[in-house]
């Protein structure tokens, strides 16, 4: 098992993805039987991660052959797996975040130590995960028991926010990098979901920020939470991604090989807007 990196040639009209070079190669083959995602670090250029289903790899991957910094494998009872991992965009990108059956578990890429877990999640095993960009310590999960929730990892009793929407496998999860209070989910379904979990989104703070003569006035029709709008394949869902230039738009791609490229509804934007 390996990740090759390529690179992507600089030209105005790419046509085709064929015959790409590759720069550099991570061999994973003594870290495990299966590579479940490779991340690039969100600061330093010459740094990835790769999850296999049993170890976190640091890499050092500024030569054609991938230096493997850190290596933390996975502890525990009946042979548990990972399913995928992320960066913590904040703690100076020290840490890594790991889904590991009904768990999450983040470790500090310096020492590999264990900075923080959430046990159980979710009921049944976690597919995915993403970070609010616009809150610090809220982290969205989803997973086979078709919910998708918000947790703040400083309080881990409970889950901030939680819906069950989807009617099977929840394979996907993204905040907007714009307006947190959307949050797109991809589902066994065939449905990819646009949803609202205004109430635990930073915007559910400007009110606080008023002053007191003008709080309780809607100076904008607020969301409510739930479902805004969904688009329909024909088969499995299993990635959903925000465009990072434009808040607006998101793609989703289907197991029969389906993209699709969807609009939030002009009301849900102008509702947001103004």
């Amino acid at each position: 098992m390996k990740t090759d990196i390529l690179k992507i040639p600089e030209v105005e009209n790419l046509d085709t993805t064929e015959n790409l070079d590759v720069i550099t190669t991570l061999d994973t083959s003594s870290f495990g039987n299966d590579v479940k995602t490779t991340e690039f670090h969100p600061a330093e250029e010459n740094k990835a991660v790769t999850v296999t289903d049993s170890h976190v790899v640091l890499w050092d991957i500024t030569e054609s052959a991938g230096k493997s910094i850190l290596n933390i494998p996975l502890e525990g009872k009946n042979n548990p797996k990972f399913t995928t991992g992320k960066w913590n965009p904040y703690q100076n990108c020290n840490q890594f975040t790991t889904a590991t059956e009904s768990h999450l578990k983040t470790y500090d890429v310096r020492t590999g130590d264990l900075a923080w877990s959430i046990e159980g999640v979710h009921s049944q095993l976690v597919r995915d995960l993403d970070y609010n960009m616009n809150k610090q310590y809220h982290v969205a999960t989803c997973g086979d028991d078709g919910f998708l929730k918000i947790w703040d990892f400083r309080q881990t009793t409970q889950p901030v926010f939680a819906r069950s929407d989807h009617s099977h496998w929840v394979w996907s999860v993204r905040f907007n990098h714009f307006h947190d209070q959307l949050i797109l989910t991809a589902s066994s379904d065939a449905r990819v979901l646009l949803s609202s979990a205004a109430s635990v989104s930073s915007e559910n703070n400007v009110e606080s920020c008023l002053p007191e003569d003008a709080k309780g006035l809607e100076t904008k029709q607020t969301l409510k939470d739930g479902p805004l709008q969904w688009c329909e394949h024909e088969d499995s869902v299993y990635c959903a991604e925000w465009s990072p230039a434009e808040p607006w738009v998101f793609a989703s791609l289907s197991y029969d090989g389906r993209l699709l490229i969807s609009h939030v509804r002009r009301s849900l934007k102008y509702q947001i807007m103004l």
